[in-house]
């Protein structure tokens, strides 16, 4: 008889327990669906929210990126610039340079040649220093006193009939 005592119990707790389950079930199935359905929103709301982030982290890297190619475009446009800047400017200069040197060289052109007139100039004064010296010594030394008086007639005749 045992067997049977066992037998009832086993089916009394089996049925206990799924008067227990039932009983739970009914009890806890509104709460707990509203908790599962509570979690199902939220885990919903913060992928919904994590979507959104993401978009939005999307087109601010797309913004920044343009942003990105921009400036690297500008950086490229001043470079070009100021290379070309340089180059102007150095045209500019090796202009400059050429048109002074060849201002130097004209100016040097024009010393020499008045030098060059300095230096005659001083050669013809020696030269006709030298000359009426020597005139003066020969005059002197085969000039008569008849010549000298005739040439002294002669050079003031020639200056009345010019005044």
């Amino acid at each position: 008889m045992v067997p049977a005592a066992i037998a009832w119990d086993s089916i009394a707790q089996v049925v206990n327990l799924i008067l227990l389950v039932f009983v739970v079930y009914k009890l806890l199935r509104k709460p707990a669906g509203d908790l599962v359905s509570k979690r199902q929103e939220d885990v919903a709301s913060s992928l919904e929210a994590a979507e959104a982030r993401l978009q939005e982290a999307e087109k601010k890297l797309a913004e920044y990126q343009a942003r990105m190619n921009s400036a690297e475009e500008e950086a490229k446009a001043i470079l070009e610039r100021a290379e070309q800047a340089g180059k102007d400017a150095s045209q500019r200069i090796l202009e400059e340079a050429a048109q002074e040197a060849e201002r130097l060289l004209q100016r040097a052109k024009v010393d020499a040649e008045m030098e060059r007139e300095k230096a005659l100039a001083a050669v013809r004064a020696q030269i006709l220093q030298t000359a009426a010296q020597t005139a003066h010594q020969l005059v002197r030394d085969n000039l008569t006193r008849e010549d000298q008086e005739r040439l002294n007639r002669k050079f003031i005749s020639e200056v009345g009939n010019q005044v």
